[in-house]
């Protein structure tokens, strides 16, 4: 494991939270269905939507470059190929996650503040 999902305060972050089970279906040509669960408790998927993420230099109020803390960190998990600690905001679970994608879609807005859009996060077993 490669480090924990970084804090970046005073930004409002939402977190939506899905379950992900894995179960296989099997039907007969009867009709008659036969089910088996591969997992016995499910993995969880996080979609965090940040609403911006600031730049040193952006305001006099703005300590870290959120922006760059949040692409070191990225990158340091080689996109979707290495694991981190996010700790669920739910009921508070540290738990080992991955990105979804390889791809993260900032995009500038202007001057020093970023669209931070919604980036995707998925438990690891």
């Amino acid at each position: 494991m490669a480090g924990t999902f970084p804090t970046l305060k005073g930004l409002d972050i939402a977190v939506k939270r899905s379950e992900i089970y894995s179960t296989m279906v099997q039907v007969g040509s009867s009709g008659k269905e036969q089910r088996g669960s591969f997992q016995a408790t499910p993995r969880f998927q996080f979609e965090l939507t940040i609403n911006f993420l600031r730049q040193t230099g952006y305001s006099t109020n703005t300590v870290s470059d959120e922006l760059a803390t949040l692409q070191a960190f990225y990158e340091a998990q080689l996109g979707q190929m290495l694991t981190f600690s996010y700790t669920d905001p739910v009921d508070s679970t540290v738990r080992t996650c991955r990105f979804m994608e390889d791809v993260q879609g900032l995009t500038r807005i202007g001057g020093k503040v970023w669209d931070g859009g919604v980036v995707k996060l998925i438990t690891v077993k």
